[in-house]
């Protein structure tokens, strides 16, 4: 049985914190709304003369979220605001970390993660803010239970790279065995100073 929690997002059309859903298992309701709003919205974006084509944009959710089905290595998470998914994400339990001083030591890796179209700077429209940093957040939190002390990692695309280096993480550079993208990872210390306000 999925279970939710409130948080908050950033509204910024009002300034205010809205009330939002953390979902602990991405449900065919998220699905849908990929497959719908996401992608109308992304069509009507496309359409606009200062289009930033989406590195994500040949992600499919649905595949994503069948291929890990009753694997326990494999966590989903959804965030709901305002009757609509703001962001999703899939980690995975089963890797190990690269930095030096903790090299082989287990840690959550974040498959993938996305927000909202509306909610991306990138192309020019921010509607809700703070999905992203509060699915960060979660994987660490679920690295702290699991045993990992608060440790991630992932492969980022370009057009995210910047984001995450904000966050605090390291990157270890391009990953030739993984589409040439870089890595970057969380270290203990850097998932403690990590704040889900920024």
């Amino acid at each position: 049985m999925p279970t939710r929690t409130e948080i908050f997002l950033f509204d910024v059309a009002s300034g205010a914190n809205c009330p939002a859903e953390f979902w602990d298992s991405i449900q065919e309701r998220h699905l849908l709304d990929l497959e719908g709003a996401w992608s109308e919205s992304l069509r009507q974006l496309r359409a606009k003369s200062n289009y930033v084509r989406q590195e994500s944009s040949h992600w499919n959710w649905r595949v994503k979220v069948n291929s890990i089905r009753g694997q326990l290595g494999n966590k989903s998470f959804a965030i709901e605001c305002n009757n609509h998914t703001q962001g999703v994400m899939i980690v995975s339990l089963l890797s190990s970390c690269r930095l030096p001083a903790v090299k082989g030591k287990p840690l959550v890796y974040v498959d993938y993660l996305e927000t909202a179209p509306w909610n991306r700077p990138s192309l020019g429209v921010v509607r809700f803010r703070g999905a992203g940093t509060v699915m960060v957040s979660a994987a660490i939190q679920l690295s702290r239970k699991e045993g990992f002390g608060g440790r991630i990692g992932l492969h980022s695309l370009p057009q995210s790279e910047e984001w995450y280096a904000k966050r605090g993480m390291t990157n270890l550079g391009p990953d030739k065995r993984y589409q040439n993208l870089s890595y970057f990872e969380m270290s203990e210390s850097q998932a403690s100073a990590f704040s889900p306000e920024e």
